[in-house]
């Protein structure tokens, strides 16, 4: 299911929340009033079970650009986890790569020592 996005009278209801007393809203997580923002769900809409229930200004709130992008890189990581830990549990888990089976490879190091004997061999033979 795709992201649930705010109605624009909830966004409405959000900014005018941030920005009470001010010509322009303030960040409702650092406070600092910025003309840049975005209106960011409290918790991930990932995260949520029931998606059937509308939104309301209650579930999101005004942040500053480096305020949202901080809460972002935090939510991704979140959800990434939650993902991995139910695929898990349901036994969806990606297979562990396995080795193919090859046919053993002669220890090199003999068969150059057996090398070095063969010639030695050969040239006491030919001195003889």
């Amino acid at each position: 299911m795709n992201r649930r996005e705010f109605k624009k009278s909830v966004k409405v209801e959000i900014i005018k929340r941030a920005g009470l007393n001010h010509l322009v809203p303030n960040c409702e997580n650092c406070g600092s009033s910025s003309r840049q923002f975005e209106i960011d769900h409290r918790d991930p809409d990932a995260m949520q079970i029931d998606k059937s229930r509308k939104l309301t200004a209650e579930d999101g709130w005004l942040l500053c650009i480096p305020c949202h992008d901080a809460k972002t890189k935090i939510d991704v990581a979140g959800i990434a986890k939650a993902k991995r830990v139910e695929a898990k549990h349901l036994g969806a888990e990606k297979p562990h790569k396995q080795k193919i089976a090859q046919k053993p490879k002669p220890d090199r190091s003999m068969f150059k020592t057996d090398q070095i004997r063969a010639m030695r061999e050969s040239r006491f033979a030919r001195d003889a």
